[in-house]
């Protein structure tokens, strides 16, 4: 994910950030520890940009039920002229579907000194480098280790050995939850407000392992006296114990919260194998759900699920990408308000399907298909659906993605309702018929055709409503007016990878 801030507003330079892990502190019980969203759940990100969220992003984002905002830097209201919060209530009053929002924030790294003046959180900065917080390749002893995302800065040493702020008691992550708690929720800062309307605090980078997929990040993480490899089990050990401090202060100090980790990505690492040779009781831990950061984070993103060279769905297949989305969402406790991340979605809801030597797209799906197949992929558990355009930025108009699977054509989100009880309702983990999965909903039923199928035929005239009623259709669509015709059928033919919702003729 690219995180940037216009320098005349923040005075910092834009930063990449792969988003490996992020994590949400969510206040009050709106997405409460039991989620009432109704389905389809569809969400964005937007970090990327001018990042002012004025007043045509506020309409637009009042559509969706999960939104991360940006302007994470200690400037922004200044620079904006108004306050988060008046993004963030006008967002509400305009939403018919309970939109959560919430704030955007990073605290794994730092720039250096050399580039300090470029960091968004100077009191962060201020006290890291006061408490000696950095990460070194021995104790205290050294540079700083450089973050592996970027040369131009350091890793934060959050593990539980670092010495504790003494005028609060208070280690690094405790500490930075405490300083955006008090910054963007509570304005306890100079030059701004409370925001009691924001739901909480997305954080990046939160990782198990702070290689982030490359071989860097190697360092005194125990502060023993050694460098420990960024794969050891030491330093996972060390690394989610400190990030959990973070969702254990917010749950006290933020009475309520629900709190929400971008470990998606790093949890359903483990089903590939990540972790199996180099500490095989975490690996066995995560896919039974029982690790250090289980259960801390009540929900999340998984970054590039789909529509990159990189994404496990091009990779892995299908069946391997639902299989990391239900360790995941396994990994996360409460209301698990997880992003389905899919990539390079076009307005036209194509998605690439191959790509060539450089990881570029060689090949597209057909108009419609890939966002279809993208949702009803999402469908098959709990996650909010997230097709991006691979700017991270809904400021831009051009960025906007809008799909007759989204509302129904217009008719409103949340129109499939609830999961029907039982096992036909429940996150499905395997076919229904000739390897098409199928999951039914209180007003309808989705069904998905994994990548490499083929084109299938499936019989759905014996299925019955919740009430018992026979009778599907199609949605009767504004785009894809071939598929969704609104016509009733007894049976459906997928194309290989794709999907298609249907509605109860009579629910």
């Amino acid at each position: 994910m690219t995180s940037s801030k216009p320098a005349l507003v923040s005075g910092r330079n834009a930063r990449k950030a792969f988003l490996g892990c992020m994590a949400l502190a969510i206040a009050g019980t709106s997405a409460a520890q039991t989620n009432t969203d109704n389905y389809p759940h569809i969400g964005f990100i937007s970090i990327g940009g001018a990042q002012k969220y004025a007043s045509a992003f506020q309409t637009y984002a009042a559509k969706f039920q999960m939104v991360i905002i940006g302007g994470d830097w200690e400037a922004w209201q200044a620079g904006a002229g108004y306050s988060k919060e008046k993004v963030i209530s006008s967002i509400k009053t305009q939403s018919f579907v309970h939109t959560h929002v919430f704030q955007y924030v990073n605290l794994n790294s730092l720039y250096n000194s050399t580039y300090a003046s470029h960091n968004g959180f100077p009191h962060w900065y201020n006290q890291v480098s006061a408490r000696n917080w950095w990460l070194h390749p021995t104790t205290t002893i050294g540079t700083p280790v450089t973050d592996p995302q970027s040369a131009q800065r350091w890793l934060v040493d959050m593990g539980p050995n670092v010495p504790v702020d003494p005028s609060t008691a208070l280690g690094p992550y405790q500490w930075g939850a405490k300083f955006v708690n008090d910054l963007f929720h509570l304005g306890r800062y100079s030059g701004t407000s409370s925001s009691p309307s924001l739901d909480g605090f997305f954080l990046d980078a939160v990782m198990i392992d702070p290689g982030n997929g490359g071989s860097g990040g190697n360092g005194d993480w125990e502060r023993i006296g050694t460098t420990q490899a960024h794969n050891a089990p030491t330093t996972y050990q060390a690394v989610m114990t400190g990030e959990r401090s973070f969702y254990t202060y917010l749950s006290t100090a933020w009475p309520g919260s629900v709190q929400l980790g971008n470990s998606g990505q790093h949890f359903g690492a483990a089903v590939a194998g990540s972790y199996k040779s180099t500490d095989p009781t975490l690996y066995t831990q995560i896919l039974a759900g029982t690790a250090t950061l289980s259960g801390a984070m009540q929900g999340g993103d998984f970054e590039h699920m789909m529509g990159k060279s990189s994404s496990v769905e091009t990779w892995g297949g299908s069946a391997a990408m639902q299989q990391q989305y239900r360790t995941a969402m396994l990994n996360f406790a409460g209301a698990k308000m997880m992003l389905f991340n899919h990539d390079n979605v076009q307005a036209n809801g194509s998605d690439p399907v191959t790509f060539n030597s450089y990881g570029q797209p060689s090949s597209w799906s057909a108009a419609w298909q890939g966002a279809r197949y993208g949702i009803t992929a999402a469908l098959m558990n709990n996650g909010y659906y997230f097709a991006n355009s691979g700017a991270y930025d809904e400021e831009t108009t051009s960025n906007h993605r809008w799909f007759d699977e989204y509302d129904n054509a217009g008719a409103g989100v949340g129109y499939l309702g609830q999961p029907v009880g039982g096992s036909l309702g429940n996150p499905q983990s395997g076919a229904w018929s000739n390897g098409v999965w199928m999951r039914e909903f209180s007003k309808g039923v989705v069904l998905w055709n994994p990548k490499g199928n083929g084109a299938r035929t499936v019989n759905v005239g014996g299925l019955l409503s919740p009430h018992g009623h026979a009778g599907l259709r199609h949605i009767a669509g504004k785009q894809d007016t071939v598929t969704n015709n609104g016509r009733a059928v007894t049976t459906v033919t997928l194309r290989d990878r794709d999907g298609v919702i249907l509605l109860w003729t009579a629910p």
